[in-house]
């Protein structure tokens, strides 16, 4: 079975570098820029990991994972460079990794 891993990054030289590098390692990619389209696309997929940028357009990470229902407990690993005591320590209250 191959693993596959959903890609929220709206920046194209580090969305096309983590692809690359996760393609290498065995990895599906399925990679968006907007959050929207992600979510869209989680009503038919199912993933074995997500990895969510937090400044993002229109729909930001955080608002990302406040409308994401995950029922089916795909682990989710923030990358951001976003520096923001606050909001780091309110996306660990909501037990994002």
């Amino acid at each position: 079975m191959e693993h596959s891993v959903l890609l929220i990054e709206d920046n194209e030289s580090i969305r096309n570098s983590m692809i690359y590098s996760l393609e290498k390692e065995g990895y599906g990619v399925y990679a968006f820029s907007h959050a929207e389209t992600a979510l869209e696309c989680l009503q038919n997929k199912t993933f074995s990991l997500i990895l969510l940028d937090l400044m993002l357009p229109k729909m930001s990470g955080e608002a990302f994972l406040k409308r994401f229902n995950n029922k089916k407990n795909i682990p989710i690993i923030v990358i951001s460079a976003l520096n923001d005591e606050f909001t780091q320590i309110n996306i660990y209250n909501e037990k994002i990794d």
